[in-house]
């Protein structure tokens, strides 16, 4: 069993593979790591090279314990491992490389399982793909530990934003650093739309705090258009190749509702601003293409989890109480002209800066484990 740092955090663990976490109130995408088969070292009986039998043992670990179900795990302690592991890689880096051109060792077989599709595999002999598949998994573990925070409360809500961020910033460096994976689950495209996804997770978690916070009706409304924009850039992402028919389908439907439920918070805050200001007319066709596009939305998409599901029809209903409200006054007081849909103008939004590369990956190639991988697993 895998040693476990005191204090560190621990879930009941259940095969969740790509689905909204459906006991949050605010259901968000997880990612699975990439896990290595159980007989995966092949070629790695018969080394006698001290530093890559080091090696073996330390990935042999990885694979007992992915493959141990162990009743509940530490996210802590499996973001230690990876960057252990990864560490272990860039120190043996160039010895491998050193002993494959010397012809004293064969090229080693690094196996993984793909994290979309489990039951695909694909072997490859360089440090560097191993390296990528490792900060594959950095991400994931942060995707997980975001979503099981209490998103109820202030607390919560800045813990999931800062591991949604620290999730981006891994699969950011992934993108920058290492560049094109050997697999569909860490290609360029793939990367760079876990990226947008775990972005646009933090900024909603960012738009609920804003919420909480009782700021004004144009800073929330900016903050929720911004999350809606960044969940379009993952739909346009997983309607193209090579993740059209790649990705569980759950996930398109989840993230085009998701696109729509922004969409309608953003026009449901304006509207606020805008009945403050007496622009009723206005008003009403904010609430009324936010309606819309829930109502139309909601329609289309089939196989996402009840949970977004019961949060798209809350807002639906609270929407269209507004806008029956609002039609009442204009018609008995404001007597204003209701504007075209295809009238109005772009909603403003919140300019967000995307995380930089995950600053301690880039150190573990240089420094000792032990001085950074806890600073780096608690950020």
């Amino acid at each position: 069993m895998a040693w476990i740092p005191s204090g560190c955090r621990q879930i009941d663990i259940s095969p969740v593979n790509y689905k909204a976490m459906d006991d949050l109130s605010f259901p968000m995408l997880t990612i699975q790591e990439k896990i290595p088969p159980p007989t995966s070292n092949v070629g790695w009986t018969t080394i006698a090279d001290q530093e890559l039998s080091d090696l073996q043992r330390s990935r042999s670990r990885l694979t007992q314990t992915a493959f141990s179900a162990p009743a509940t795990v530490c996210f802590e302690s499996r973001l230690h491992q990876w960057y252990s592991y990864f560490h272990s890689l860039s120190k043996i880096k160039p010895h491998y490389t050193m002993a494959l051109e010397r012809s004293h060792l064969k090229a080693l077989y690094f196996t993984w399982h793909d994290s979309f599709k489990p039951w695909k595999k694909h072997s490859h002999t360089s440090i560097d793909s191993e390296k990528v598949a490792v900060v594959f998994n950095v991400g994931a573990v942060y995707s997980q530990m975001a979503a099981t925070e209490n998103q109820g409360t202030v607390d919560g809500l800045t813990k999931a934003f800062k591991a949604f961020q620290s999730a981006a910033a891994a699969f950011r460096y992934l993108k920058e650093i290492f560049g094109e994976g050997e697999s569909v689950d860490v290609s360029r495209e793939c990367v760079s739309m876990l990226e947008t996804l775990m972005v646009a997770q933090a900024q909603e978690c960012f738009f609920n705090r804003v919420v909480r916070a009782g700021k004004s009706p144009t800073n929330c409304s900016k903050a929720a258009r911004q999350v809606e924009l960044y969940y379009e850039e993952v739909l346009d992402a997983l309607s193209t190749a090579p993740l059209n028919g790649y990705c569980n389908k759950m996930w398109f439907a989840h993230v085009q509702l998701k696109a729509s439920q922004f969409y309608a918070e953003a026009c449901y805050h304006y509207s606020l601003y805008l009945h403050n200001n007496e622009e009723i007319g206005e008003e009403i066709a904010r609430l009324q293409t936010g309606t819309d596009k829930l109502r139309s939305t909601k329609r289309a998409v089939k196989g996402a989890s009840s949970s977004l599901i019961n949060v798209i029809t809350k807002l639906e209903k609270n929407m269209n109480s507004r806008l029956e409200k609002v039609r009442n006054e204009n018609y008995s007081i404001y007597n204003m002209r209701v504007p075209a849909a295809g009238s109005l103008s772009d909603l403003p939004t919140h300019v967000s800066k995307r995380p930089t590369p995950l600053k301690c990956l880039a150190a573990l190639d240089h420094v000792m484990i032990q001085t950074v991988s806890y600073s780096c697993s608690l950020i």
